[in-house]
């Protein structure tokens, strides 16, 4: 008897750039990623990059059997384009729903890559807004977190980092460990595998309760004319 392979889609929009990727839903294995370079172009491109691995692999949509969306923090208009996109397309309970936190797939990806970490600590952190911060931290050794994310102000980021952290994400990049540097951003791919990891524990989500990691109050941004 033959068995068709199921497939799983991971969305990533946290972040400046659009990313999906295409998985195997039975072995986890990375079948091909998609990022779009070009900055906030969530609400227009997500479904074409969708419709173009569809095409690009001679899929259907019932071949997706799974949905891993990146759940945040990050972008509030982008976390909100990721997860509306992934419970319109699991509304009708046929494609279960991954809600992937953001910086434990970071972390989890990294930890996959560095298995012999000499430091204490891995520490996330990704600007908010102004001087605000989004931290969470997690041991460096185990990549079990140590808290939930905060968002504190620079000077309390400053105080909270020694010696024995490495820290990814946005603080004083020019300071970083080069091999550290890819997992800075997140990813459609670690995204896909944390969400698979997920997925084979039963960690899914009902699309009616769904909702983005946001940790902080949406602040709109207003352009101002001359008059």
């Amino acid at each position: 008897m033959i068995i068709e392979t199921s497939y799983m889609l991971a969305i990533d929009t946290v972040g400046h750039y659009c990313g999906i990727a295409l998985s195997n839903a039975q072995d986890g294995s990375l079948i091909k990623k998609y990022v779009l370079k070009e900055s906030n172009m969530h609400d227009a491109m997500l479904a074409e990059m969708v419709r173009k691995a569809l095409i690009d692999h001679a899929l259907e949509p019932y071949h997706i059997t799974a949905i891993a969306v990146s759940a945040g923090p990050g972008s509030f208009t982008g976390l909100r384009i990721g997860m509306s996109f992934a419970k319109g397309w699991c509304a009708d309970g046929k494609t279960l729903l991954i809600s992937v936190p953001t910086f434990d797939a970071m972390i989890h990806s990294l930890k996959n890559k560095n298995r012999n970490l000499m430091h204490e600590t891995l520490c996330i952190a990704k600007l908010s807004h102004g001087n605000q911060w989004f931290v969470q931290t997690f041991d460096a050794k185990s990549g079990v977190k140590h808290n939930e994310v905060s968002i504190v102000s620079t000077t309390e980021l400053d105080m909270s980092i020694n010696d024995a952290t490495i820290v990814i994400g946005d603080y004083k990049l020019e300071q970083q460990d080069s091999i550290y540097a890819e997992f800075n951003n997140s990813d459609p791919e670690f995204i896909s595998q944390l969400g698979f990891i997920m997925l084979q524990r039963g960690e899914t989500i009902s699309p009616i309760t769904a909702d983005s990691e946001y940790h902080a109050a949406f602040i709109p941004t207003f352009q101002t004319s001359a008059s």
